[in-house]
């Protein structure tokens, strides 16, 4: 006889448990370098650490410099905020519609692999907020982490619209500063999933059946498939 029992409440919460880690992640590539990546269009679909870990070495090869634009917490609830001005990332629609930034909704701890192959170090973080002086920039980097200074009392959206201005006028003078491909990552390092506390009622067994065949039994989230 066998016996399978898959128990989808404790799959379930694998599931709910790991999504702090998926995090959205848009590239900006101006130059046209990554035009032969192709993103799946399905808002569902997860991209593997495998698989971003591959773009990354691609962008590596054919970059001259990469920015890594960096929120503490991002989701997709950020990109579809809006208020009374409409969406704060005006910068980053255009240059979705012009398909000069590619958006993965869905990637598997993207900043954490961000880091492994982007050695962070003091020389090459910068903390920048608006109006700041970005001649510090300048100096010869083949990549960099920008952080941003945010103020208090904004609304997201206010933020977030700070954060669309920053990142184009950090692209552009890294764009103006070296002769070859500037490539540029916006991510975060969390996704601030509000995360329920389960509650487990145990499920008492369900004797063999002494019958042949397939018999499914269905108690709550536990499914007993025997034969």
């Amino acid at each position: 006889m066998l016996i399978f029992v898959i128990l989808l409440s404790s799959l379930s919460f694998q599931t709910v448990v790991s999504d702090k880690d998926i995090i959205p992640v848009f590239l900006i590539d101006e130059s046209g370098v990554m035009d032969d990546l192709y993103i799946e269009p399905n808002p569902f679909f997860k991209i593997s650490t495998a698989f971003f870990a591959d773009v990354i070495h691609d962008v590596i090869k054919k970059a001259e410099v990469v920015i890594i634009f960096v929120e503490d917490q991002f989701s997709t609830e950020d990109i579809s905020t809006k208020d009374s001005l409409g969406t704060p990332y005006r910068n980053m629609q255009e240059g979705l519609i012009e398909k000069k930034v590619k958006y993965f909704p869905k990637v598997i701890e993207p900043y954490k692999l961000l880091n492994q192959m982007f050695q962070p170090h003091q020389s090459n973080v910068f903390y920048v907020s608006s109006g700041m002086d970005l001649i510090m920039l300048e100096k010869r980097l083949r990549h960099l982490y920008i952080f941003f200074r945010d103020g208090k009392n904004e609304t997201r959206a206010e933020v977030l619209r700070r954060h669309d201005l920053i990142m184009r006028e950090v692209y552009m003078v890294m764009r103006d500063t070296v002769d070859g491909p500037v490539v540029a990552f916006y991510t975060g390092k969390m996704n601030p999933v509000l995360i329920d506390k389960l509650d487990f009622v145990p499920i008492a067994p369900i004797p063999d059946s002494k019958f042949p065949g397939v018999t499914v039994v269905t108690d709550g989230a536990l499914f007993r498939f025997v034969g």
